[in-house]
């Protein structure tokens, strides 16, 4: 299928998706917490019944995960474009982003403060999974150096130095259902170049042995 035609899909899928399992999610997660607080009123302590009870909620989690990943995607806000700060963009998505002890992330603005046109929320949560995506690619190898660069034209840069992407990702890297990770759907890169997109501004992937991402937005 082409990528709009999986996003056609989406948008008539995702309403009916949320529907139908939001509703026995709930019911399971309720029925967990029925069952370990039953547990510990009576006293009964199971190692084997409490390490299920948590790999239940854990996969709650990620399937609630995956449902809100498929649902931001497809119910995508139309931009409020209005000039905005480069650098405010820049340092929000970063605040927002977690890092695990000993994960620095080098920066250097050499924008000017340029401002560009972008609706800030959407560019904000693109620029965020970029960051993300660098940090959790770096934290797999120790000696990986990760880097926010900003510019002057407008642009932004999130380079990582963990090993780049590979070869047989790289011709669907930003179509729905791409994915490289051992968990995830590979809605994230879709989201952001959609996103972005709709905000006139463009995002794509440097060649060479660094990953690096480069956004582009309209100067305002």
């Amino acid at each position: 299928m082409k990528p709009e035609e999986i996003d056609e899909a989406l948008q008539l899928l995702a309403p009916i998706v949320s529907h139908e399992l939001r509703n026995p999610m709930a019911v399971i997660k309720n029925s967990s917490y029925f069952i370990k607080t039953k547990l510990g009123n009576l006293g009964v302590r199971d190692e084997k019944v409490a390490r299920h009870l948590s790999i239940i909620e854990s996969e709650l989690t990620h399937a609630n995960d995956v449902l809100e990943e498929i649902l931001l995607y497809c119910r995508m806000k139309e931009p409020k474009l209005a000039p905005y700060s480069l650098r405010q963009i820049v340092d929000t998505a970063r605040a927002g982003v977690a890092l695990p002890d000993g994960t620095l992330i080098e920066s250097e603005y050499a924008d000017g403060g340029a401002r560009v046109e972008a609706d800030p929320e959407l560019a904000v949560k693109a620029l965020a999974h970029l960051i993300r995506n660098a940090v959790q690619a770096a934290s797999l190898d120790e000696d990986a150096e990760i880097r926010i660069e900003t510019a002057a034209d407008g642009s932004v840069r999130v380079a990582d130095t963990a090993g780049g992407v590979p070869q047989e990702a790289l011709a669907r890297l930003f179509e729905p259902f791409n994915t490289t990770k051992p968990k995830g759907i590979g809605l994230g890169l879709a989201y952001v170049k959609k996103a972005l997109g709709k905000m006139g501004a463009s995002v794509s992937l440097e060649p060479g042995e660094e990953t690096v991402f480069s956004i582009r937005f309209k100067k305002a």
